[in-house]
């Protein structure tokens, strides 16, 4: 058996699914394909398991899948389940992890649905670099993978320096190596690899695209969602343990968070960029009904695994 398989994460776009698979079919044979299906419509679940049978070595992990691998390994499954319209994300990674343990995979792939231009050359350098404690990933050309207050600063110019995590969107790791669970929150991936910071980041000589074919939908909605978890990364950038700190901490975060917020708003403001002045305004304030102490909730609700958002 070969030691190394590619999940890939899929919810409600069996023509991005189909696409990918077509990609990586010519190395089918050679690695385990595991598709999770986050999906909540129908049509798209029965669609995505009639792209999945066309090849021998896909196998499809959806929502009853999901409940049989942890009632059969006895193992407690999340509150959340696959395709429940909740962001699950978090919880789909985690499925794979514990997947791909169980079933023994040494190296594994995460690729999400909206990556293309992969190839053999990629898979086998990535999986060959993977060497000991570390991730790997590459250039992601295309729509960059940000948030959308990381798009409004580019567009505006407003130059942020902070550390940057590789993208989980297209990310190879060892599962055995892992110690933290991911979170189910946006930003997970670049919160699992800041908890696993002994671990080298290696970008391999080659790129994929992402999103090829859409562009960023700037909503203020879809910003409040993520500002959680960009709010998580912050305190994470500033201590190894700030999921167990309390409420003065949060307070001091959220208080840096606002005053970049609205740097950004300024510079949407000088630019005319009307569109990114709302979404600014808007989070500013949303961002300003929140204190330490709610966000101290949150973050217990986020470990304890009770966090969740309705999409």
């Amino acid at each position: 058996m070969n030691k190394n398989a590619i999940y890939i994460f899929t919810c409600n776009r069996p023509v991005e699914l189909k696409r990918l698979l077509n990609e990586v079919g010519s190395i089918q044979g050679r690695y385990g394909i595991y598709i999770i299906d986050d999906s909540n419509k129908r049509e798209a679940i029965q669609d995505n398991r009639r792209i999945i049978n066309e090849y021998s070595n896909a196998t499809y992990l959806g929502a009853m899948e999901y409940c049989d691998f942890y009632s059969i390994n006895g193992r407690p499954g999340d509150s959340q389940l696959l395709g429940d319209e909740t962001w699950n994300l978090g919880i789909a990674r985690n499925f794979a992890l514990e997947h791909s343990t169980l079933l023994g995979y040494e190296k594994v792939l995460f690729v999400d649905d909206d990556i293309s231009g992969i190839d053999e050359r990629i898979i086998e350098d990535g999986f060959e670099s993977l060497i000991g404690n570390c991730f790997v990933s590459c250039a992601l050309k295309g729509v960059e993978d940000d948030s959308i207050v990381g798009h409004i600063a580019k567009q505006v110019g407003f130059i942020d320096n902070r550390p940057k995590m590789l993208s989980g969107g297209f990310l190879f790791l060892s599962p055995f190596s892992i110690t933290h669970p991911f979170y189910n929150i946006y930003n997970e991936d670049w919160i699992l690899q800041l908890h696993e910071k002994d671990k080298e980041q290696i970008i391999i000589p080659f790129s994929v695209w992402h999103n090829v074919d859409q562009e960023v939908n700037l909503t203020l909605d879809q910003a409040i969602f993520q500002e959680l978890g960009e709010l998580v990364v912050e305190g994470l950038l500033k201590s190894d343990n700030a999921l167990s700190m309390n409420h003065s901490f949060w307070d001091s975060i959220l208080e840096n968070r606002i005053k970049f917020i609205a740097e950004i708003y300024k510079c949407a403001k000088k630019v005319r960029y009307r569109h990114g002045q709302n979404i600014c305004e808007g989070l500013l304030k949303w961002l300003r009904q929140l204190n330490g102490h709610s966000l101290q909730k949150s973050t217990e609700q986020i470990k304890n695994e009770h966090y969740v958002h309705k999409i």
